[in-house]
């Protein structure tokens, strides 16, 4: 075998490692961002699921004040107490999150308009309290944004794309 086809062999060889080199270090990247976004969504989880603790607790307060509560509202309640929100996946995490938020609203405007429940210590907990669970949500929403640019830059290298495709990887969306 000449020597230039054995140089040009080994050239072709060494390019090939490198590419499979690289793949792997794509491959890790992506399964930490994945690890990374699994823990966001359980802390997203909790999150919801203390949102819902608390909902629930002030509910109990507007009825002990006796204030006046629609059916429609004690019905949305019983369905939220009822929901086991630990047994929910990630795409029923994103999609119930609004109607909680909705839910835990109504709960606070009927307090609200109690004047005496208004001023009682615990109302004022739950709101200083959901307001630190409304900031700690942001902030990991941001974070889990963050990583989502990170996951779909890993996912979109142009040498690795298809590749990346075929073994499943797909883009992943953003919250909003």
């Amino acid at each position: 075998m000449p020597e230039w086809l054995q140089w040009t062999l080994g050239g072709i060889a060494g390019v090939a490692m490198l590419y499979l080199l690289f793949f792997f270090i794509v491959l890790l990247f992506i399964s930490n961002f994945n690890k990374r976004l699994k823990k966001r969504r359980e802390a997203l989880r909790l999150l919801l699921a203390q949102r819902k603790d608390i909902t629930l607790a002030l509910f109990q307060k507007v009825v002990e004040a006796k204030i006046q509560v629609t059916i429609a509202i004690q019905n949305k309640i019983n369905e939220l107490s009822n929901k086991e929100i630990g047994l929910f996946n990630h795409y029923e995490i994103f999609g119930y999150a609004p109607e909680l938020e909705k839910v835990s609203k109504i709960v606070f405007e009927l307090a609200e308009a109690n004047k005496t429940l208004k001023k009682s210590d615990e109302y004022i907990q739950f709101v200083k309290e959901l307001a630190e669970l409304d900031e700690m949500k942001r902030q990991h929403i941001a974070i889990y944004n963050a990583d989502i640019n990170g996951y779909n830059y890993w996912i979109k290298l142009m040498s690795y794309r298809h590749i990346l495709k075929r073994l499943g990887f797909h883009e992943k969306k953003r919250l909003e």
